[in-house]
């Protein structure tokens, strides 16, 4: 009676295990070898690491995959103003233009006082006052020279005598008044090499 009550008991206990290898396999999941579990458990971790950190498993090792920060275009500075400090819509002068400079100063008038058997020709009648620049030209054949007096007699300027075709030039301040222009040079002012400036 006990060897048959064992048996049965044997029988039993292989009908269950049997019962439960069935219901495993019908449930898709069939008993893994340790060895290979763990191995199955490992790759997976290692996929799983792959996928949420970048990670690449090449032969059996997980190496971490250097990501690229996306390239992102620089944001307008606040009020409109760009970046460089150009307002918007405004734009930047280019390299190596000329920085813009005050007023220029007046320029200093000028007259030409051009000489000739036997007259002057000036080439304007009157001048502001103040400095003057005097260019004297001899376009004579003779030589001549010029000198300007004031209404008062005094010599306010003279230019040593030049050779035909000589031109030289000379500065000189003037306060307003008729100032007259003549030839020093023997019997020139009497034959008429003499001419008058006026100074406002």
């Amino acid at each position: 009676m006990r060897v048959r009550a064992r048996t049965i008991w044997t029988l039993l206990a292989c009908g269950l295990a049997t019962l439960a290898a069935a219901s495993a396999i019908a449930l898709g999941d069939p008993p893994r070898h340790p060895s290979t579990s763990r191995h199955s458990t490992r790759a997976h971790g290692c996929a799983h690491r792959a996928r949420t950190h970048g990670h690449a498993s090449r032969r059996g090792r997980c190496k971490h995959r250097k990501a690229r920060a996306p390239h992102r275009a620089p944001s307008p500075a606040p009020g409109g103003a760009s970046s460089g400090g150009t307002p918007a819509g405004e734009e930047r002068p280019p390299a190596g233009a000329p920085a813009e400079e005050g007023p220029a100063p007046p320029s200093v008038p000028r007259v030409q006082v051009a000489a000739l058997e036997f007259h002057y020709t000036l080439s304007r009648a009157s001048v502001p006052a103040g400095k003057v620049i005097f260019e004297f030209v001899n376009e004579g054949q003779d030589e001549h020279n010029l000198n300007v007096g004031s209404s008062e007699g005094s010599l306010e300027l003279s230019f040593q005598t030049a050779q035909p075709k000589g031109v030289s030039d000379q500065p000189v301040v003037l306060k307003k008044g008729t100032y007259t222009l003549f030839c020093s040079l023997p019997e020139h002012e009497q034959k008429g090499m003499k001419a008058s400036l006026k100074v406002e």
